[in-house]
Parts: C-alpha cells; sequence; structure tokens
C-alpha cells in the first residue's frame, strides 16, 4: 500500500459537510457551550421556581411566576420564539 492509496485515507469517500462537522471547528465547540449554558440556565431556574410554585397560595401568582420564568428562560439566551 502507498501512502496516497484509499485504504489509509479515512476521509476519502466522506461527503464535505461530514468532513468539516467531525474536524471539531470554532463554531462546534460555541454551540457546545451554548447548550451546555442553557442547560445549565434551565436547570438552575427550575431549581428557584419549583419550591416557590409549591407554596404560592394563589393560582394567579402562580401562573404569573410561570410566564416570568418562561419569558427569562427564552429571553437570556436569545431564543427567538
Amino acid at each position: 500500500m502507498t501512502s496516497g492509496d484509499a485504504t489509509t485515507r479515512p476521509e476519502t469517500g466522506v461527503p464535505q459537510p461530514v468532513r468539516g462537522r467531525a474536524s471539531g471547528s470554532d463554531r462546534d465547540v460555541f454551540d457546545v457551550l451554548y447548550g451546555l449554558a442553557c442547560w445549565i440556565l434551565s436547570c438552575v431556574l427550575g431549581t428557584l421556581v419549583w419550591p416557590a410554585l409549591l407554596v404560592l397560595p394563589k393560582l394567579s401568582w402562580r401562573w404569573k411566576l410561570t410566564r416570568a420564568a418562561a419569558q427569562l428562560l427564552c429571553g437570556l439566551p436569545g431564543y427567538r420564539v
């Protein structure tokens, strides 16, 4: 086998978009960090809101808190709804 043989070059026959995603670009790192930040925000917000929903006496207060938490969850990371 030579160094230019197709069996020694794993990228041969792989479509370009797949090859680019497997390379570990800066965009991939950003996507992972953004996803992690969104998960952390969701967990922190859920941990704070859930007990408050259990102890609030009025249904209207619980709905207001739920609405505010949802707006905060969508607003902070820049989601478009």
